[in-house]
């Protein structure tokens, strides 16, 4: 993923945000992307996830992305 591509997830991803807490959201779309309904804590771990990306992306250093989970 490049940091444009992070920056314009981003972007969506705060927006999705914004209108869970003003009342709450299914799922709806913008310019043809999809976005839909997860809890205040899986937007803001895929935030930080995009934050390091571009993070990463302004400083010429690379970021690897995994989740781990318990057995």
């Amino acid at each position: 993923m490049t940091a444009t591509e992070a920056q314009e997830e981003l972007t969506l991803l705060r927006a999705a945000r914004l209108k869970l807490l003003q009342g709450g959201i299914a799922s709806y779309s913008i310019n043809g992307r999809t976005v839909t309904y997860y809890s205040l804590k899986d937007l803001a771990e895929h935030e930080a996830k995009l934050e390091a990306v571009i993070k990463a992306s302004t400083s010429g250093r690379r970021v690897l992305l995994g989740r781990f989970r318990g057995p």
